[in-house]
C-alpha cells in the first residue's frame, strides 16, 4: 500500500508530505489494486468500538479505521460489480492549471451523468471482470473523484494517478475514447470524516455517558416537576385533542420541557416499535418545537424517511394558521427525494426559483407594485394616450390586437387584470415563502388585505358600469364611489409595503437566506453537513433524528456536530434493521451500531410508545412476546372486529398462520438462494387473492417478503401482471425493502429447506422482527417447519408458538396449493423428488387407483393431481 503512513488515526499529515484537503480521499487514492482486494488490509487496525469511552478523543478515533475499512470494502464491491456498473464516455480531458491532479472532463451523458462524490475507474473500456485487474498485474488504479460541475457536459475531477491518466490519454490519441465506470459515491464517507475531525460541539460530550448520566434522558414527563408547569398542562390538553395516547404525549412533553428554559445539553430517546405511531409522534413533537420557536433540524437516514416525516408535518401545519410555512424548508436531491406537488411549497429548490423571479429588480414585486400605483394614478391619462395611439404597448410590453378602439371600461379592465395578476402572484410568493424574520405579521396582514382589495376592485370592474362611474373611480375627491374607495385603500397599502417590506437580498444568496432564517429544516442526516457551510446561519438548537436506529453512530455525528446544537431527540427501534455495513471486519467491530442502540445497551431510559395500531392481535402476539417483553398493547382499532378480514376461505387463511411446506428445495441463484416450491405456493396464493378481490370488488394490498434477492427475482418472474384498476397491488421485495412499510396481507417466504437446520442470516432476530410486523390484517408464513425448528433460532420459537396457538397448517391441506406444488416439481423435472415425500408409487395404475379414492384421503388427492398433470403434459403456469 503506497503512502499509507501519511495518515495517522487522528488525520494528521506526516512529515515531508504535502497537505491534502481531503485525507480520506488521498488515502483511498493511495491504494493499489491488491490493496483494494485485500480483505485483511486493515484487520490489525480495526478494533471493536466499545460501549463507553474514557475521553472524547478515544470516542472519535474509535470510528476512524472502521470507516476506512468500510470505504475499502465498498470500493471492492464497486469493482466486483463493474461489469454491470453505469459507464460514461470521456470525450476529452484537460489538466487544470495550478491544481494538482485536477482535470476538466467533457462527458457524453447519454448513459450516465456523474454527480459530485462519484468515484469512477478510468480505462480504455469496461473491464470484462474485476479479477482481470489483478491477473493482468495492474498495480495502480486510475481512479477519479467528481468534485464539481462546469459548462454543459463539463465536469471537474481529481485523479489518483496523473501519470496513469496521461498514459491513457496518449494511448487513446486519435483512437477510442476513455471511459469512466462508476464504482461508489463517497459523499457520506467524507461528511462522516469531517464530523470526526471537526471542532467539538458540547453535545458530543454527552455521548460518553454513565448509564445513569443525567444528560441522557428518558424518564416519564409526568415524573418531572417541570411537567406540571401550567403551559405543559395546556399543551397536554391540546395534544389529547389530536388523539395522541398517553405514551406519545409523555414522550413529547418530556423531550420539549427543557426547551428555552435552560442551556443544558441533553439527549432524549423515543422507542417506537412497529405500528406505534412513531412518525405521528415525531410530527407533533416538531409542531410543539415550532410553537416554542425552537430552531430545529429534522433528519433521517434516507430520503424516503425524510419525505414521509415532512409530509406528515405539512399536513399538520396546514391546519394550524399560526405556523408560517416560510419558516419550513426541505432540501436535498430533487430526483432522489421524489418531491410531490404538496411538498413543493416547502422544497428549497422550488422556493428559491419562486423567490428569484419575485425579487428581480426590474420585473419583481417592487416593479409590479410601482406599476399598479402608476395605473391607479394615471389610468385616465393612459387612456387618452391610447385613444391617440391604439398601438400603445400594454403592461406586458405587447401591442393589443383589437378590431375597434376599446371603451374606457374595457381598457381599464384589460390593463388592470394584467398588472393585478402580477402583483397578487408576487405578493403571495413573498407571504408564503419568505421566512418570518424577513416579513412581519403586519406585512402579512397588509399583503392579504391588498390582494383582497385588488380582487374586489376587479369584481367591481366586471359589473356593467357607465363611463362616468369608471372615471370617478380614478378621482381623489369622490368618497361615495366604492371603486374609488377600494382604489384609495389599495394605494395606501401598496405604498406602505414599498416602505416597510425590505427584502434586501442578492438573487444568488436566496438559498443561503432561506436556510439562515428557517426555523425547521428537513434533510437526510448526511445532507445536514451542508448547513455547516452556510455563512451567518442561525444556530440549530434541536436535532431530531427519525429512524435513528438505522443510522451508524458516526453518521449521526454529522448532524450532532453542527454548531449550537444543545438538545437531540433520537427516535428509533434497535430491534429492527440496523445500518448496512459491507465490511465483515467493520461489522464485527460494531461499526454499524447506532447511537440509539449503544445508549440503550448502556441502560439509558427510553420513552416507549406502547400501543400498536397496525397489526391484528394474532399477528402482534409473537413479536410482542419475543422482542418487546410483552410491553406493547393492542390499540382499540385492531381489537375491533372490523379489523379482522377473511380474504380467503379456511382457517389456513386467517389473520396469522404458518404454512408448512415439506420437501421444498432451496437452490443457489448466483450469490443468492431461491426455493421453487415456495415460489409456486406464493404465486398460487396471489392468484387466489386476485380472483377473490375481483369477485368481491375488494381492495387488497399484498406484500411478499423474501430474505433473498434470488427468491424475489424468481417470484417476480413467475408472477403474472395484475390489473391495477381493481385496486389489487402486489409488492415483492427483501426484508430491507419492507422496512417502514405495511400492507393488508403479507406473505413471508423463508426459502430455507434442508435436513440440517441451516438457515443462514434468516436467523437474524432484527430481520425476523421486521418481516413479522409489516401486515395489517393477515400474515401468512411459508416455510419448512422441520428446518426452521432444527435451526435452534428465533424461528424454532416461532414454529412452536404457531403450533401451540393452533396456527400451524400443512400446505397440502389446500387443494390449490397441493396442485401448485406438484406442478412446480414437474416443471423443474423433479417428479422423483416429489413422490417419496408423499409416499407415493410412480406406477400409472396406482396413480389412477388413488385418484378414485375419497377426497379426504390426502395422498390420493396428491396422486390424482400428479396423474392429471402427467396426462396433460403441461402445467397451469405454462
Amino acid at each position: 500500500m503506497r503512502n499509507l503512513r501519511f495518515l495517522s488515526p487522528e488525520g494528521s499529515v506526516g512529515k515531508g508530505k504535502k497537505p491534502w484537503s481531503d485525507p480520506l480521499i488521498e488515502m483511498m487514492f493511495s491504494w493499489s489494486v491488491a490493496d483494494v482486494f485485500n480483505d485483511k488490509l486493515f484487520q490489525d487496525k480495526v478494533v471493536e468500538i466499545p460501549k463507553s469511552f474514557v475521553s472524547i478523543e478515544t470516542y472519535l478515533n474509535s470510528f476512524v479505521y472502521p470507516l476506512i475499512e468500510e470505504v475499502r470494502a465498498d470500493l471492492l464491491s464497486g469493482f466486483q460489480s463493474i461489469t454491470q456498473a453505469p459507464i460514461v464516455r470521456v470525450l476529452s480531458l484537460q489538466a487544470v492549471k495550478n491544481e494538482e491532479n485536477s482535470y476538466l472532463a467533457v462527458l457524453d451523458y447519454s448513459s450516465y451523468k456523474p454527480t459530485n462524490g462519484d468515484v469512477v475507474f478510468l480505462s480504455n473500456g469496461r473491464p470484462s471482470q474485476a479479477s482481470n485487474l489483478l491477473s493482468n498485474g495492474c498495480s495502480d488504479v486510475n481512479l477519479a473523484l467528481f468534485i464539481g460541475g462546469g459548462y454543459e457536459r463539463q465536469r471537474k475531477m481529481k485523479v489518483s494517478n496523473k501519470l496513469g491518466i496521461e498514459k491513457l490519454k496518449e494511448k487513446n490519441k486519435g483512437a477510442s475514447f476513455i471511459y469512466a465506470v462508476y464504482l461508489i459515491n463517497v459523499t457520506t464517507y467524507k461528511r462522516i470524516w469531517k464530523a470526526l475531525k471537526s471542532q467539538l460541539n458540547q453535545l458530543v460530550f454527552q455521548l460518553l455517558p454513565n448509564p445513569n448520566h443525567s444528560s441522557v434522558s428518558g424518564a416519564s414527563a409526568l415524573l418531572d416537576t417541570d411537567s406540571f408547569d401550567l403551559r405543559n398542562v395546556e399543551l397536554k390538553e391540546k395534544l389529547m385533542q389530536f388523539k395522541l395516547n398517553n405514551s406519545q404525549i409523555d414522550a413529547i412533553l418530556s423531550c420539549t420541557k427543557s426547551s428555552k428554559l435552560d442551556s443544558k445539553h441533553r439527549i432524549d430517546l423515543i422507542w417506537g416499535p412497529p405500528g406505534t405511531g412513531k412518525t405521528k409522534t415525531v410530527s407533533y413533537l416538531l409542531w410543539v418545537l415550532q410553537t416554542k420557536k425552537c430552531r430545529t433540524l429534522a433528519c433521517a437516514p434516507t430520503n424516503t424517511a425524510v419525505i414521509e416525516l415532512a409530509s406528515r408535518f405539512l399536513s399538520l401545519a396546514k391546519d394550524d394558521c399560526s405556523l408560517h410555512l416560510g419558516n419550513v424548508v426541505v432540501f436535498g436531491n430533487e430526483t432522489r427525494m421524489k418531491i410531490d406537488e404538496d411538498l413543493k411549497d416547502i422544497f428549497l429548490k422550488f422556493r428559491v426559483e419562486k423567490l428569484q423571479k419575485c425579487l428581480q429588480p426590474i420585473s419583481g414585486w417592487r416593479s409590479c407594485i410601482k406599476e399598479m400605483i402608476d395605473f391607479f394614478e394615471h389610468c385616465l391619462s393612459w387612456y387618452q394616450m391610447y385613444q391617440l395611439d391604439p398601438n400603445m404597448k400594454n403592461p406586458k410590453g405587447s401591442i393589443p390586437c383589437h378590431d375597434a378602439l376599446l371603451s374606457l371600461q374595457d381598457f381599464v379592465k384589460s390593463w388592470f387584470v394584467q398588472i393585478q395578476e402580477e402583483v397578487t402572484r408576487n405578493l403571495k410568493i413573498l407571504g408564503q415563502h419568505l421566512p418570518r424574520p424577513l416579513i412581519s405579521i403586519e406585512n402579512l396582514r397588509d399583503i392579504n388585505e391588498v390582494c383582497d382589495l385588488l380582487g374586489g376592485f376587479l369584481h367591481g370592474l366586471t359589473m356593467q358600469l357607465d363611463v362616468q362611474v369608471v372615471e370617478e373611480a380614478f378621482k381623489e375627491d369622490n368618497a361615495g364611489n366604492m371603486l374609488c374607495k377600494a382604489r384609495s385603500d389599495c394605494l395606501k397599502l401598496l405604498r406602505k409595503l414599498l416602505l416597510t417590506l425590505n427584502v434586501l437580498v442578492n438573487g444568488n444568496d436566496i438559498e443561503a437566506m432561506c436556510l439562515q432564517h428557517a426555523s425547521l429544516i428537513f434533510c437526510t442526516t448526511s445532507t445536514s453537513s451542508i448547513l455547516g457551510n452556510v455563512k451567518q446561519i442561525k444556530a440549530i438548537e434541536y436535532v431530531v433524528i427519525d429512524e435513528a436506529a438505522q443510522l451508524k453512530e458516526c453518521e449521526s455525528l454529522i448532524a450532532l456536530q453542527l454548531p449550537g446544537v444543545c438538545h437531540a431527540v433520537l427516535i428509533g427501534d434497535e430491534c429492527q434493521l440496523p445500518a448496512m455495513v459491507r465490511s465483515k471486519i467493520s461489522g464485527n467491530a460494531k461499526f454499524g451500531r447506532s447511537l440509539f442502540e449503544r445508549l440503550s445497551q448502556l441502560g439509558c431510559k427510553k420513552h416507549l410508545l406502547n400501543i400498536q395500531y397496525r397489526m391484528h392481535p394474532s399477528i402482534s402476539y409473537f413479536p410482542n412476546s419475543s422482542f418487546y417483553d410483552k410491553q406493547i398493547k393492542d390499540g382499540p382499532n385492531v381489537l375491533d372486529k372490523k379489523h379482522e378480514h377473511h380474504y380467503l376461505p379456511g382457517d389456513m387463511y386467517g389473520a396469522y398462520s404458518f404454512i408448512n411446506i415439506v420437501g421444498g428445495q432451496e437452490s443457489s441463484f448466483g450469490h443468492s438462494l431461491e426455493n421453487f416450491v415456495e415460489v409456486a405456493v406464493v404465486n398460487q396464493i396471489i392468484k387466489n387473492l386476485h380472483e377473490e378481490s375481483l369477485r368481491m370488488k375488494q381492495k387488497i394490498s399484498v406484500g411478499v417478503i423474501c430474505p433473498y434477492k434470488g427468491q424475489v427475482q424468481a417470484i417476480q418472474n413467475k408472477m403474472g401482471e395484475y390489473d391495477v384498476s381493481v385496486d389489487f397491488t402486489v409488492k415483492v421485495s427483501t426484508v430491507d425493502g419492507f422496512q417502514g412499510s405495511e400492507e393488508d396481507v403479507i406473505i413471508l417466504t423463508t426459502v430455507r429447506s434442508n435436513t440440517y437446520g441451516s438457515i443462514g442470516f434468516v436467523s437474524d432476530r432484527n430481520r425476523t422482527n421486521v418481516a413479522l410486523t409489516r401486515a395489517r390484517h393477515c400474515l401468512w408464513i411459508l416455510g419448512n417447519g422441520s428446518t426452521l425448528s432444527d435451526s435452534k433460532s428465533i424461528w424454532m420459537e416461532l414454529v412452536l408458538d404457531a403450533k401451540a396457538r393452533g396456527f400451524f397448517f400443512d400446505a397440502n391441506e389446500d387443494m390449490s396449493l397441493s396442485q401448485a406444488i406438484i406442478a412446480s416439481y414437474i416443471e423443474q423435472g423433479s417428479i422423483d423428488a416429489l413422490l417419496p415425500i408423499h409416499k407415493l408409487s410412480i406406477s400409472q395404475n396406482e396413480m389412477e387407483e388413488s385418484a378414485q379414492k375419497d377426497e379426504s384421503d390426502h395422498a390420493a388427492i396428491t396422486s390424482g393431481a400428479i396423474k392429471s398433470f402427467i396426462e396433460d403434459g403441461s402445467t397451469e403456469d405454462k
